[in-house]
């Protein structure tokens, strides 16, 4: 069971993708030691694991590039907080963490730290590497998956993979991030502005940048482009049930 102050993670979701639970999610291992055992067993689950020095699994997480970061235990949270600083991303990472970035720890002593930080990490309640792909895999699912009928269509927003009425599609990054900020506000008009404070939030972008993103993403999604409407002059919703 995952702890503490946050609700189970709720496993086996109701219309899974056809590579496993995981796929379409990127997650970073911070370990102070070797980890293959917790990459293998993440990867058979479907998600992409970066296997990355510390300092690029900084960057990454300050551009949201990543959707969980699991630290094996107190040193390598450390070691993770000290490249941050070293680098000056400590409140781009922190803030990452705090809203989009999933944060799993192994145990109770880098939970707690980062529970302090203002993350709402979460971590097994018994000790082993399954375990800990058990509470990741939990976690991501039940926080970072939007499941929803739009337009007639159900669709399934999982990581960087949008899966429409059974068809799997690819997206960038940063178009799942628009379609994840517009999953947010079902049936409501999100504003260019609010797109670019949380689908830019470490990049220099205007409302240009927003109309050019939305046109990729619409390019993306093929025979599915009427998904995603344009209300002229207030922003962007989700087509209507």
């Amino acid at each position: 069971m995952a702890k503490p102050g946050t609700p189970s993670p709720r496993l086996g979701p109701r219309t899974p993708l056809s590579e496993g639970p995981l796929t379409g999610f990127t997650v970073g291992i911070v370990a102070a030691r070797g980890h293959d055992g917790l990459a293998e067993l993440l990867a058979a689950r479907g998600a992409r694991v970066l296997d990355a020095p510390v300092r690029r699994l900084v960057e990454r997480t300050a551009r949201r590039e990543v959707h969980a970061l699991t630290f094996t235990g107190a040193p390598a949270l450390a070691a993770f907080l000290a490249a941050a600083d070293a680098c000056g991303r400590r409140t781009a990472v922190v803030e990452a963490m705090r809203a989009d970035v999933v944060t799993v720890a192994s145990g109770p002593g880098p939970g707690r730290r980062l529970l302090g930080l203002g993350a709402p990490a979460v971590w097994p309640g018994r000790a082993g590497l399954d375990a800990l792909a058990h509470t990741v895999t939990g976690t991501l699912t039940a926080r970072a998956r939007h499941e929803m009928e739009i337009a007639g269509r159900h669709v399934v927003l999982q990581g960087a993979r949008l899966l429409v009425s059974g068809e799997s599609l690819r997206l960038t990054p940063r178009q799942a991030a628009v379609v994840r900020v517009l999953a947010e506000y079902p049936g409501r008009v999100v504003s260019r502005e609010r797109l670019l404070r949380r689908a830019w939030p470490e990049a220099d972008a205007d409302g240009h940048a927003v109309e050019a993103a939305i046109g990729r993403l619409r390019s993306a999604l093929g025979q599915h482009r009427d998904l995603i409407r344009t209300v002229p002059k207030r922003g962007y919703r989700l087509a209507a049930r």
